[in-house]
């Protein structure tokens, strides 16, 4: 056991203690920010921080009845079947094949080749499937998902931020315990990485917090002090983004916004919005700041862009998701199973292990889950996150980490649900305020400047 894991498990003892079932809910998400580190490494086979009270709160629920199969999560139990016979068949049928290496994790893993075979990463990868699947069919109450996404956040982004204020105190080797993940140079490199193995994963989860804090920002249903803290968040995801340097940050932050700004557009001509005189005059105090701030952006962006055209980086990245790729065809499409190769890019590597029936299988449930969460004030920052998370991972960022099975999980939640009592929240943003019900208002969510 590593001495960070013996932390984190007196850490998940207490909160059992103290909370019963629901302290092991609170356990992962204490964990999800530190998804670069283990609690066990054995010979090679490590087991994260997150899985452990996973596992526990898996079995408690079985025990207790509490998951259960329900058709709107067929898509994710789908790809679960699918994933497990290609990932059980793959490795046998397109033995020898060329993949990258999968039994590693980061740039490292980009700069070797090797041949397929049926390996212990097959076994772990379909492991983390199954152990996620049953965490997002379980049922649990918003204000505790809530309470966990402040946790994920709040908790990841006060520890990032101290290894960028303080980096020459910054226990890095605390966190970088395992011997099959690939390490960036700590506090001698540039570019901050906080408690993650390198920047680009740092990037990532700041893109997270920052789309997660951005809803706390404009909801109009929080109450003053929270959008403060929001804003605090946002303040200091947005540093944090800026400190990694990361190119996937950039590209998935350019990406969130398109994205972002299409479904706002197409709820606001849905409920045939109108613009308010105080969105009109929000958004002509918005110019002169995006006249300072959009140039800025673009300047850091192509300067991020730039320093990352200049190393090997991009190289072993490109190389790596054309390797996947020719086994994607190689494997007439089907893919060659979980844990088998690895890729840059979430979609790439989807394709190569699981094909293209379960990289659509995937893609549904995932979206579902996001759709799912917007009509709930409880998780909508949960979805937004992982919203702004898979657009990073589809171009840069291929790892299934704790934060996207989490938040995939937490989103889920809402899935075959009715309507939440405070209306669709990102349908409130789009059309300004709570939908009317027999000719009345609802009177739980407050307008944001848009009317229907």
């Amino acid at each position: 056991m590593t001495l960070l894991g013996a932390i984190f498990l007196g850490i998940d003892f207490l909160l059992v203690i103290t909370l019963g079932r629901r302290g092991l809910l609170f356990a992962m998400a204490a964990s999800v920010p530190f998804f670069d580190s283990v609690m066990f490494d054995i010979g090679r086979v490590t087991i994260g921080l997150y899985w452990v009270p996973l596992i526990i709160y898996c079995i408690v629920a079985i025990i207790d009845g509490r998951i259960r199969f329900r058709r709107s999560v067929w898509a994710a139990a789908a790809f679960l079947v699918y994933a497990g016979l290609i990932t059980v068949v793959g490795p046998f049928l397109f033995a020898g094949a060329t993949v990258v290496a999968g039994d590693q994790v980061g740039n490292s893993a980009f700069n070797r080749v090797a041949q397929l075979d049926f390996s212990s990463s097959n076994v772990a990868q379909f492991a983390y499937l199954v152990l996620s699947c049953l965490f997002l069919m379980t049922r649990e109450s918003g204000a505790d998902l809530r309470r966990c996404l402040q946790v994920v956040f709040g908790v990841g982004v006060v520890v990032a931020l101290i290894s960028v204020i303080t980096p020459q105190l910054f226990p890095y080797d605390l966190f970088q315990n395992s011997s099959r993940n690939y390490y960036a140079a700590g506090a001698t490199n540039y570019r901050a990485q906080g408690q993650f193995s390198e920047a680009s994963h740092l990037g990532g989860f700041a893109l997270a917090a920052a789309a997660y804090a951005l809803v706390g920002v404009f909801a109009a249903y929080r109450s003053a002090i929270s959008r403060i803290g929001s804003a605090v968040l946002l303040a200091a995801s947005l540093v944090l983004m800026a400190a990694s340097a990361s190119g996937t940050a950039v590209a998935g932050l350019a990406l969130f916004a398109v994205v972002g700004f299409l479904v706002l557009v197409f709820r606001a001509v849905r409920a045939r919005a109108r613009v308010s005189p105080l969105a009109v005059v929000l958004g002509l105090l918005m110019v002169p700041i995006l006249a300072v701030a959009v140039p800025w952006l673009y300047r850091w962006g192509i300067g991020v862009i730039d320093s990352r055209l200049a190393g090997n980086s991009d190289l072993l990245r490109n190389a790596a998701d054309q390797t996947t790729m020719a086994l994607f065809s190689s494997s007439w499409g089907i893919g060659v199973g979980l844990g088998s190769t690895s890729a840059s890019s979430l979609a790439v590597m989807l394709l190569g292990s699981v094909g293209a029936v379960g990289t659509l299988l995937f893609a549904i449930a995932t979206l579902s889950a996001i759709r799912a969460s917007f009509r709930s004030r409880e998780v909508v920052g949960g979805g937004v996150a992982l919203l702004a998370l898979l657009c990073a991972s589809v171009v840069s960022l291929s790892l299934l980490s704790p934060l996207f099975w989490f938040l995939l999980g937490v989103t889920s939640t809402m899935l075959g649900r009715g309507k939440d009592p405070v209306h669709d929240v990102v349908g409130s943003f789009a059309a300004g305020g709570p939908e009317r019900r027999n000719g009345r208002r609802s009177g739980s969510v407050r307008g944001t400047g848009l009317h229907a």
